[in-house]
């Protein structure tokens, strides 16, 4: 989490965020870990502060947004892929593994 800590204290401090790029790594860094409202969220600050260059900030953002629409269409693509596998006596629900292994 350091760069995002990086990316809060120089929001806070005010440092950069008239500039596109800042909001641009933030959001990436976001994305990185997976949470992509926060991402999302960041963009739009972007936007609200009227970051530029503004051409740039756009672009990610769409890049951005085609990233995520894609790996939501492969979830569920993949999740329908797995519910036809499963025969009429399987259940859905993936099955606990033994901790007696460990032993």
């Amino acid at each position: 989490t350091e760069p995002l800590d990086l990316y809060s204290y120089l929001h806070s401090q005010g440092i950069g965020t008239s500039h596109a790029v800042l909001y641009v790594t933030w959001a990436e860094a976001y994305e990185a870990c997976g949470n992509y409202k926060k991402a999302n969220s960041i963009f739009e600050e972007g936007y609200q502060r009227r970051a530029e260059p503004l051409d740039k900030l756009k672009c990610h953002h769409r890049e951005f947004q085609d990233r995520v629409a894609r790996q939501t269409m492969q979830g569920i693509a993949e999740g329908d892929a797995d519910s036809e596998n499963i025969g009429p006596n399987e259940d859905s629900e993936p099955q606990r593994s033994s901790l007696a292994d460990l032993k």
